[in-house]
């Protein structure tokens, strides 16, 4: 299925896992995330975030919870790249 923009769009469903990156959304239906071109919705309630660097794992029961999920991961990032293309290692 394609949106009219050209986004391919799946829901992502229980069990499903995927990462923070930039072009990481979060709206009043949960947490959007796209990898060439397909948007994978995460929906409220029942959605965990899973900090690899502490262990530690959070509630996003909400918009508001998951963006500051999201913004805080964004910021300690660690990895530089694009999909597809990695970074630089020299």
């Amino acid at each position: 299925m394609h949106a009219s923009d050209g986004h391919r769009r799946r829901d992502a469903g229980k069990g499903r896992r995927d990462v923070v990156a930039p072009g990481t959304r979060v709206d009043g239906s949960g947490v959007r995330t796209e990898l060439y071109r397909e948007v994978s919705l995460y929906p409220f309630p029942g959605l965990l975030g899973y900090d690899h660097r502490t262990g530690s794992i959070a509630t996003l029961g909400d918009s508001a919870t998951a963006a500051a999920f999201v913004r805080r991961a964004l910021a300690r990032a660690g990895c530089a790249g694009e999909p597809g293309r990695g970074a630089p290692i020299f």
